[in-house]
């Protein structure tokens, strides 16, 4: 009951409720508590069921198939894991890496294989050219200082002179070839006369065998960096990888002309080699190139990637190629 006084007279206002009334409703809603609790709860169970089912389960699946992969175990992506739209987005991403990974490893395997039977290839060609050259050279040497000799005993000493002159200039050749067949397993004019100049050489070298051979290609050298020498790895790395693709353009890509250039650009040092040959179109993965049989262009990539480098190549049909390799300041070797 609730009683409030009228402004302005003797009256009061009197209002009343019976108490069933004003509490009914709150003691209905009371009564179905535990029925919204429970309902409640069956929600929450189907909600965890479903999230579960859905999420967490495909989730443990990936994360075991994914260990399963780092041992070599690549066909253990190959099952089939239910999930919503994002864990099959995820598998797929997994799957179409492990793929990826199969496919550099086969590659890998290849490349190592060709370099195998390109070493034992190399040197089968050694051994011949060394027996019938210098070899065959140096026991015609021996005869001649046998000849020498017995010319001086019987007393004829022009003979003796001549036999002495041949000898040295039989000596010069041997000489040169034993210079040949060193430079072809290690370049020389890297230790002797540097980083630059020995790339110079290598251009000028590669433009002579050309024109040995009829062609009228033209091979330019040019540098943008001082005369600073870096990590012998890295000079060997750039030298065979210039050395490589010289012999592809000067081979394959029936260039009339080739630019040699090394610069450095925001510390690190950059190595393009341009052709305008026949070109091609560049695939999208480096394991494509092994199963092609070019590679050449998958050893460049290997020598770029041992030094933290990175090789990009440039190209089309009818536009020549451009290989642009990329060695980061940090493995040049340079305080």
């Amino acid at each position: 009951m609730t009683v409030a006084p009228v402004r302005g007279a003797d009256w009061l206002v009197l209002l009343s409720e019976p108490v069933g009334e004003l509490l009914g409703p709150i003691l209905r809603f009371s009564s179905l508590g535990p029925i919204i609790a429970g309902v409640a709860m069956v929600l929450s169970l189907l909600i965890l069921t479903f999230g579960w089912r859905t999420i967490v389960a495909p989730l443990q699946q990936l994360a075991q198939a994914a260990a399963q992969v780092s041992w070599g175990e690549h066909a253990a992506m190959d099952r089939s894991i239910s999930g919503v739209a994002e864990i099959q987005e995820l598998r797929n991403a997994l799957h179409a890496m492990v793929e990826r990974i199969e496919g550099y490893e086969a590659g890998i395997r290849d490349y190592l294989e060709a370099l195998t039977e390109g070493q034992e290839s190399e040197r089968a060609r050694l051994a011949h050219e060394l027996h019938d050259g210098p070899v065959q050279a140096l026991i015609a040497l021996g005869q001649q200082v046998e000849l020498a000799e017995q010319c001086v005993a019987r007393g004829e000493t022009a003979r003796a002179l001549e036999l002495l002159e041949a000898l040295r200039e039989a000596d010069t050749h041997v000489a040169r070839d034993l210079r040949r067949v060193i430079g072809a397993l290690r370049p020389i004019y890297l230790d002797d006369l540097g980083f630059l100049p020995a790339l110079e050489m290598l251009a000028r070298s590669t433009m002579l065998s050309a024109a040995a051979q009829g062609s009228d290609l033209e091979v330019r050298f040019e540098h943008v960096v001082d005369g600073t020498r870096f990590d012998p790895a890295v000079e060997l790395a750039v030298y065979r990888i210039a050395q490589e693709a010289l012999h592809n353009a000067a081979q394959h890509a029936q260039a009339h002309e080739v630019v040699v250039q090394v610069r450095r650009a925001a510390g690190e040092l950059v190595l393009t080699v341009s052709d305008d040959g026949v070109g091609f179109t560049p695939a999208g993965r480096f394991d494509s190139y092994t199963r092609a049989g070019h590679f050449g262009l998958v050893g460049i990539n290997e020598r770029a990637r041992q030094l933290g480098g990175a090789l990009t190549i440039r190209s089309a049909p009818g536009a020549g190629t451009t290989l642009t390799v990329t060695f980061p300041e940090s493995a040049l070797g340079v305080s």
